[in-house]
C-alpha cells in the first residue's frame, strides 16, 4: 500500500493491494520529475504496471509504503512483464537482424561505385575516412568497398531468433519479477 501526493503536497489516494515494487526507476516516470522516489504499481484503468511518486513536492514526506500486491494482482502483473518484455525483445531482435554485420548476406541498393544490386558476404565493418563502411565479397570472388548506408540485408528473417527462443526469455524474465515481488511480501 502506499499514499499518492497531489502538487499541493496531500496524500490523495491509496492503492491498497496493488504495490509491487518501492523506489524502483525502471519504469516510464509520470510527468512531474521532481520526485524521485517511486512506487510500482498495478494500475486496473490502464491494465499496466505504471510509476507514482511516493513523495510530497516539499521533498520531505516519504510515504514508507509497503509491497501488499494480491495474487491476482501478481498475476495481471506477470503477463503485463511477460508481454512487455517480449515486446522489447521482438523489436531488438528485428533491429539486429536488419544491422549489417560481418558474415551476413548484404545487398548494394544505392551509390555511384558499386552497381545496384551486387550481392555478397559481409566482409568487413568499419569507420573510414568518410564514415562507415563495408567490404563486400562476391561469390565470384570480386571485392567492392561501400558506405554502410549504401548497402541492407538480404532477408532478414535468416538472422531472427527464433520466437520460442524470446519467449523462453520473456517469462524467465516475469517469473524473476514476480519471485522478487513474492520474496518481498514474505519479509
Amino acid at each position: 500500500m502506499i499514499h499518492e501526493w497531489t502538487r499541493d503536497g496531500k496524500a490523495e489516494n491509496s492503492r491498497v493491494g496493488t504495490t509491487l515494487e518501492l523506489n524502483a526507476p525502471t519504469w516510464p516516470i509520470p510527468d512531474d520529475d521532481r520526485c524521485s522516489w517511486y512506487a510500482q504499481v498495478w494500475d486496473e484503468e490502464t491494465q499496466r504496471v505504471i510509476s507514482v511518486p511516493r513523495i510530497s513536492d516539499n521533498g520531505y514526506s516519504v510515504s514508507p509504503g509497503t509491497v501488499d500486491a494480491t495474487p491476482e494482482v501478481r498475476e495481471k502483473a506477470r503477463r503485463f512483464y511477460y508481454q512487455d518484455r517480449l515486446e522489447m525483445l521482438r523489436h531488438e531482435d528485428g533491429y539486429a537482424a536488419e544491422t549489417v554485420e560481418r558474415r551476413k548476406i548484404i545487398k548494394v541498393v544505392s551509390g555511384r561505385k558499386v552497381p545496384k544490386g551486387t550481392t555478397g558476404t559481409c566482409i568487413w565493418k568499419g569507420e573510414g575516412r568518410w564514415g562507415w563502411r563495408v567490404g563486400l565479397k562476391t561469390d565470384s570472388g570480386e571485392v567492392f568497398w561501400t558506405a554502410l548506408s549504401n548497402v541492407r540485408v538480404v532477408n532478414p528473417d535468416l538472422y531472427r531468433t527464433q520466437d520460442s527462443v524470446l519467449e523462453n526469455r520473456a517469462s524467465e524474465y516475469a517469473e524473476t519479477r514476480i519471485g522478487w515481488i513474492e520474496d518481498q511480501i514474505a519479509a
